[in-house]
């Protein structure tokens, strides 16, 4: 097809066979990076208990862990391109886990609670996607769809055994031992595992013998990506489209309850949405080697329609509502995928840490948007059935922005690392 990519044969296969811990480990880091909003909720009625805060003011260092990442991320992809993803990466997990682990020290003080939040969600701006993104796709390239999808399914893995475990964890120890063990545990094991195992290939190259100044990726310079068209396209039609899946998927469980299920209905309904979360994910890391990625997208962006068609029916059947979850549940993992995938192709490696940190805001921002969007939808209306409907077509004109992309440019290589050095 065109715009599609070949490569030679057995040309994944070398890739994976040499450096296949990579994108696993990248996952676990990525996983840690987004634990803090993803367990606000089995958290929510422990503190409410131990503190009389209402739910919104425990709820409120989701907004400050987003707005976190738009004013952060511009300049963490920075540094990734200037000292490589290594190094912020172990440095993400040290600190991410820590800051979460504090969440157990609070002591009734509200401004003392957005001061943690804000604590952790600088924290995490050295363990989200754009730093272990970057050094997946610099060691992949024939399969640098799927490697990206294992790596971007660490918060999909996290929405699926993170609020069991932590409900498991408070009901047996308490909510500040929970989050301590946490916020411990898996930074140990993830931090020792990526100082073996995570790396990208400048990193590869400098302890071979090869100085960071002789290897430079093929791609554009930051400032000339921000010029270009295709990022502004691409940009827009993410935050669109994202802004449809986060809307949507944040008030799923009111959604379900509000046509016909319980909440312990709603809640077996949400795990098939982490569980296909991460099938979409998968999907499309198989399907960019096969097919140009704006087809892609933009069939991952019209999805929902589907939907919002037969959430619009009341039904009271579980199977019907899991049914109605998985086109929205296969976007919203695919589409932060996506995003990082059509960033390198789009963009080459060059200043991939700096581009996609920049392009990746629009996720950030339609995660605070669409709920927010939706949420305001429902009071003016008192029905999800406004929010339904209006994501019908913002879907159709995200899918057409993205088809408005193009083809992949063709960038000229990179100079050889080893003839750098003769």
């Amino acid at each position: 097809m065109a715009g599609a990519q070949v490569w030679p044969e057995g040309a994944a296969k070398a890739e994976w066979a040499a450096h296949w811990k990579l994108p696993f480990v990248a996952m676990m880091g990525f996983a840690l990076g987004t634990i803090g909003p993803v367990l606000v909720g089995p958290f929510m009625v422990p503190l409410e208990q131990a503190f009389g805060w209402s739910r919104a003011e425990i709820s409120a260092g989701i907004m400050i862990y987003s707005l976190s990442s738009v004013f952060c991320q511009w300049y963490v992809g920075r540094l990734i391109d200037r000292w490589g993803p290594r190094r912020i990466g172990l440095a993400g997990i040290l600190l991410s886990g820590c800051a979460f682990s504090a969440f157990g020290t609070a002591d009734g003080s509200a401004f003392g609670w957005i001061m943690l939040w804000l604590a952790y969600s600088l924290a995490t701006q050295f363990a989200l996607a754009p730093v272990w993104s970057a050094a997946v796709a610099s060691e992949f390239d024939a399969s640098r769809g799927l490697a990206l999808a294992v790596t971007l399914s660490g918060s999909s893995v996290v929405n699926i055994f993170g609020p069991i475990v932590a409900t498991l964890l408070i009901a047996s120890y308490g909510w500040r031992s929970a989050y301590l063990i946490i916020g411990g545990a898996p930074t140990i094991v993830t931090l020792l595992l990526a100082w073996f195992f995570f790396y990208s290939k400048r990193d590869r190259l400098v302890r071979s013998g090869v100085a960071p100044e002789h290897h430079r990726e093929a791609g554009l310079l930051a400032s000339e990506g921000f010029r270009s068209p295709v990022f502004y396209k691409l940009t827009i039609a993410t935050f669109t489209g994202f802004c449809v899946a986060t809307a949507i998927g944040i008030h799923m469980i009111p959604i379900l309850t509000g046509s016909g299920l319980s909440r312990e209905q709603a809640a077996i309904v949400m795990g098939a949405y982490g569980v296909f979360s991460i099938v979409g994910k998968l999907i499309c890391g198989v399907l960019v080697n096969r097919m140009p990625g704006q087809f892609i997208t933009a069939g991952l962006t019209v999805l929902p329609i589907g939907t919002c068609v037969m959430l619009m029916a009341p039904s009271e059947s579980v199977l019907m509502r899991i049914l109605a979850v998985i086109p929205i549940a296969l976007t919203s993992g695919g589409q932060v995928k996506m995003l990082a995938y059509m960033t390198s192709r789009h963009f080459g490696l060059r200043a991939f840490g700096s581009i996609y940190g920049v392009s990746s805001l629009a996720i950030s921002l339609s995660a605070g948007v669409g709920p927010l969007l939706a949420g305001f939808l429902y009071d003016l209306s008192k029905s999800y059935y406004t929010l339904l409907l209006f994501s019908i077509p913002v879907c159709l004109v995200s899918a057409l922005v993205m088809l408005w992309i193009g083809g992949y440019p063709k960038f000229a290589e990179a100079p050889d690392a080893e003839l750098a050095t003769a």
